[in-house]
C-alpha cells in the first residue's frame, strides 16, 4: 500500500544487519515504512539522525556498547524515538536502558506476535515524537512572532490582581518598567493620561465580566502621555467562567497625528468653503447684476459688438459661480456628511426620475431599473451620486436619445452597482481623467456638471462609503458607470477618502 503524501512515510534507521523481525515489522506497517540501514557507529547515525523519526537498535550489548550508543543519540536529540530489539534481554539491562533514554526494550523473535508488538510500539513512538517535533515548530514559531511584534500582547488573570504575561515592547510603549507592573499588576494605569483612566478602568471592568474591550487612550507619562495606543482585549473562558484575560496595545501614535493634521486641513477647507459661498461669490454676483443693468439701460445705444462682449462676461460669470458652487459641493462630501443609515436605492432611484422628469423629456431619455438593495449609506449623498450620473449620461448624449440602465448585485464586501448608457461612449484614454477635478477635456465640460466636477463628487461620495468607481465605455457602443459600496456602517475617514 502507498502512502498517501510524504509526511505519511516513518523513517527508520535500523541499527545492524536487516532482519527477519524487520521484514515482519515492514509488512505491519502497511509499507508506510521506510528503513535505513546503518552500522553500528555513532558517527554514522547521527549523520543520518536529522531526516529520521526513530532508530530501531538489532544489536546486543556483548557485540558492541549499545549504552554508549544510546548516550551519544541522547546527546544531540532528546526526543527522537530508541528502540532497542536484542536477541537476548534481561531485566536488569532493561531497567539500564530505559533510565538511559531508551524509548522501549522489546526481545528479538522470529514470530508474528512479536512483529507486531514490535510495529505497534514504533508507530506508537514515532506519533508521539511528530507530535513533539509539531508543537516544538508552533511554539518556536509563536515565539519568534512574539519577540519580534511592537505590539505589546498582555495576559492577566480576571481580577486584574496578577500579570501572566506581558511582551518586553510594554516598556518603551508605557514608559514604565515590567518590573513595576510585576509588582503591581495595575501599575499600567499609573502611565494613563488622567482623562482616560476612567475610561480606562470601565473597559478593564467589562472585560472581567466577560466583554471583549476595543478602545483608544493616551499613555506614557514620561512623555507628557504624547502616545496614543489601541486596545483590544478578549476573555478567555473555561466552564464558562473567564480565566484569563487577553489583548494587545498597539502604538498609533504616528497615525494620531495625520489625523490630527488631516482635521486641521478639513477645517481650513471648511473655511475656504465659506469664502467661497460667501465672500468669492458676491462679487460675481455684483458683476452680473451690474453687466445685466448695463445691457437694460442702455441696450438701444450698444452696438452688436457691445452685446457680445456683454453676453461673454455674464456667460463667464455663471460659469464661475457654477465652479464655485461644484467645489463647495465638493469639499462638503467629507466635512459635511451625514451619518450611514439603511437606505432603499429604489427608493432613491425612483425619486432621482421624477425630479429628473423636465431633463429626461429634452432629451428623450429613459431609466429603468431592477430591483435594487438596501445599503448602509449617507441618503443624501447616494442620491447625489445616482443624479450625476444620470445627469452625465443625459448631458453627453448630443442630440439622439437615451436609454439607461440602473442594475446592481451583492458581492463579497458589499455591493456593486452598474449605470450603463446607450449614448456615444468615451475613449479608453480619457476615461481615468473625467473623475479628476479640473481635469476632464473638452467632452466632459458641461456648466450644470462645472467642468468635471460632477464626477469627481461622485468619486469622493464612492470613496467615502468604502468603495470604488470606474467606467467601461467603447467610442459608439454606450458607457457602463461602475460603482461598489462596502457592506459597513462607518464612513470612511478623510485620511481613507484621501487619494
Amino acid at each position: 500500500m502507498e502512502p498517501d503524501d510524504e509526511e505519511d512515510v516513518i523513517r527508520l534507521l535500523w541499527i545492524g544487519d536487516e532482519s527477519d523481525v524487520t521484514t515482519a515489522m515492514v509488512a505491519r506497517l502497511d509499507g508506510t515504512v521506510e528503513i535505513v540501514s546503518v552500522p553500528a557507529v555513532p558517527e554514522s547515525i547521527l549523520d543520518h539522525l536529522e531526516d529520521s523519526d526513530g532508530i530501531v537498535s538489532g544489536h546486543n550489548p556483548p557485540e558492541m556498547d549499545a549504552l554508549a550508543l544510546l548516550r551519544a543519540v541522547r546527546k544531540r536529540n532528546t526526543n527522537v524515538p530508541f528502540v532497542l530489539v536484542p536477541a537476548v534481554i534481561a531485566e536488569e539491562e532493561v531497567t539500564e536502558a530505559l533510565n538511559a533514554g531508551a524509548d522501549a526494550c522489546i526481545e528479538r523473535r522470529n514470530d508474528g506476535t512479536q512483529a507486531t508488538r514490535l510495529a505497534r510500539r514504533v508507530e506508537r513512538e514515532v506519533q508521539r515524537y511528530r507530535a513533539q517535533q509539531t508543537n516544538a515548530d508552533e511554539r518556536y514559531q509563536l515565539q519568534t512572532l512574539v519577540e519580534t511584534t511592537e505590539d505589546v500582547l498582555w495576559m492577566f488573570t480576571p481580577d486584574w490582581m496578577d500579570l501572566l504575561y506581558v511582551t518586553d515592547s510594554y516598556e518603551d510603549v508605557w514608559g514604565q518598567s515590567i518590573d513595576e507592573l510585576r509588582t503591581d499588576s495595575t501599575a499600567f494605569l499609573e502611565a494613563v493620561h488622567p482623562d482616560d483612566r476612567e475610561r480606562v478602568r470601565e473597559a478593564m471592568e467589562r472585560l472581567s465580566t466577560g466583554e471583549s474591550i476595543d478602545l483608544e487612550y493616551r499613555v506614557n507619562a514620561k512623555e507628557q502621555f504624547s502616545r496614543w495606543v489601541w486596545v483590544q482585549g478578549e476573555p478567555v473562558f473555561s466552564d464558562d467562567a473567564v480565566e484569563y484575560l487577553i489583548g494587545f496595545a498597539r502604538d498609533v501614535t504616528e497615525r494620531k497625528e495625520h489625523e490630527r493634521r488631516l482635521e486641521e486641513s478639513n477645517e481650513r477647507l471648511e473655511q475656504f468653503a465659506y469664502v467661497t459661498s460667501h465672500d468669492l461669490q458676491e462679487p460675481l454676483r455684483t458683476v452680473s447684476n451690474y453687466t445685466e443693468l448695463i445691457s437694460e439701460e442702455y441696450g438701444d445705444e450698444l452696438d452688436d459688438e457691445a452685446d457680445r462682449l456683454i453676453d461673454i462676461v455674464v456667460t463667464a460669470t455663471q460659469r464661475m459661480q457654477s465652479m464655485l458652487n461644484g467645489l463647495l459641493d465638493y469639499s462638503r462630501v467629507t466635512t459635511r456628511g451625514n451619518e450611514f443609515s439603511p437606505v432603499d436605492t429604489d427608493e432613491v432611484v425612483t425619486d432621482i426620475v421624477d425630479d429628473l422628469g423636465t431633463l429626461l423629456e429634452e432629451h428623450d431619455g429613459t431609466v429603468t431599473w431592477d430591483e435594487l438593495p438596501t445599503v448602509m449609506a449617507d441618503k443624501d449623498q447616494l442620491r447625489q451620486l445616482f443624479q450625476n450620473l444620470v445627469k452625465n449620461a443625459l448631458e453627453h448624449s448630443g442630440e439622439a436619445s437615451v436609454e439607461m440602465q440602473i442594475r446592481a448585485h451583492e458581492d463579497q464586501d458589499g455591493y456593486r452597482f452598474e449605470v450603463a448608457d446607450d449614448g456615444p461612449g468615451i475613449e479608453e484614454r480619457r476615461q481615468e481623467k473625467i473623475f479628476r477635478i479640473f481635469k476632464s477635456t473638452a467632452q466632459y465640460q458641461t456648466s450644470s456638471q462645472a467642468k468635471g466636477i460632477g464626477l469627481a463628487i461622485c468619486d469622493n461620495i464612492v470613496q467615502r462609503h468604502g468603495g470604488e468607481i470606474w467606467v467601461e465605455s467603447e467610442p459608439g457602443d454606450g458607457s457602463t458607470f461602475v460603482f461598489t459600496i462596502a457592506n459597513t456602517a462607518t464612513p470612511a475617514t478623510a485620511t481613507e477618502v484621501e487619494r
